[in-house]
C-alpha cells in the first residue's frame, strides 16, 4: 500500500509539473527476490515461464521496445532445453552468464552493469542482488500502467512455485499468438479489470491479431 500511495504521488506531481516521456525512455520494474535465493526449482519456474511467453509480453509493448538492444527477448539468448535441466542455482548461473568458469562467474555477479542485464527480464539482478528487474515496458507517467505492469510482474513471481512445468512445455508448442495469449492469462490469478487492461494493450499495439471476441474469451 505505501508502494502505491507513493507511486500515485510522484506521477500526480510529474503531471502537475508537465513532465513527459517519448519513446527513449523505459519503465524498469523492479521486484523483491529474496524468497527466491537458493530455490532452483522457483527460479527455473520463472524463467521458463518469461521465456515461454516472451511473445506475449512482446505484443503488449509498441515497436520500439520489440527490437531493442536494452531489453533482448529471452529467446534470442537461450533456449528452452537448457532452462528445463537446470538442476540447481550453480547450473542457473552458467547458462546466464554462459561460461562454466566459476571465477568469472564471481566477477560478472560483482558487476552491477554486467552485459547480461540487457534482457527484457534480467536474472542478473536476481541471481547477484535478489531482486527481478523486467526492463521491457515502455516509459511512463501514467499511473495505471505503472501499478498494472507492476501488478502483473508481482503476480507471475508470486505464483512462480505452483507453476507446472509439463503445461508451460505445452503452451510453449501453441502455434498462435491467441492461444499463447490464452495460456498466459491461465496461468496466473489476475482479476477481471488487470486481464481487461492487459488485453487492451495487446488490441492498441495488434490491432490484427483476431477479432475481439476470440481474445475476450481468454
Amino acid at each position: 500500500n505505501k508502494g502505491e500511495k507513493f507511486i500515485k504521488e510522484v506521477c500526480k506531481k510529474l503531471e502537475d509539473l508537465d513532465f513527459s516521456v517519448d519513446n527513449s525512455c523505459g519503465l524498469h520494474v523492479h521486484l523483491s527476490a529474496d524468497d527466491f535465493k537458493d530455490k532452483i526449482e522457483k527460479i527455473r519456474n520463472l524463467w521458463l515461464f518469461y521465456y515461454v511467453f516472451d511473445d506475449v509480453l512482446l505484443a503488449m509493448l509498441p515497436q520500439n521496445r520489440r527490437k531493442n538492444r536494452f531489453c533482448i527477448p529471452l529467446k534470442k539468448s537461450y533456449n528452452i532445453t537448457d532452462i528445463v535441466n537446470l538442476e540447481n542455482v550453480k547450473d542457473a548461473e552458467k547458462l546466464w552468464y554462459k561460461t562454466e568458469e566459476e571465477e568469472a562467474i564471481e566477477k560478472k555477479k560483482k558487476n552491477h552493469t554486467d552485459s547480461s542485464r540487457y534482457n527484457g527480464i534480467n536474472l542478473h539482478s536476481l541471481l547477484a542482488e535478489d531482486n527481478l528487474e523486467i526492463r521491457y515496458h515502455s516509459g511512463t507517467t501514467n499511473v495505471k500502467k505503472i501499478l498494472e505492469l507492476v501488478n502483473l510482474h508481482a503476480t507471475i513471481m508470486d505464483s512462480a512455485e505452483q507453476f507446472s512445468e509439463n503445461n508451460l512445455i505445452k503452451s510453449s508448442e501453441l502455434l498462435t499468438l491467441t492461444d499463447k495469449i490464452k495460456s498466459f492469462m491461465s496461468f496466473l490469478p489476475l482479476k477481471e479489470a488487470s486481464k481487461d487492461y492487459l488485453l487492451m494493450r495487446i488490441k492498441k499495439f495488434n490491432p490484427d491479431l483476431a477479432d475481439e471476441n476470440s481474445l475476450c474469451a481468454v
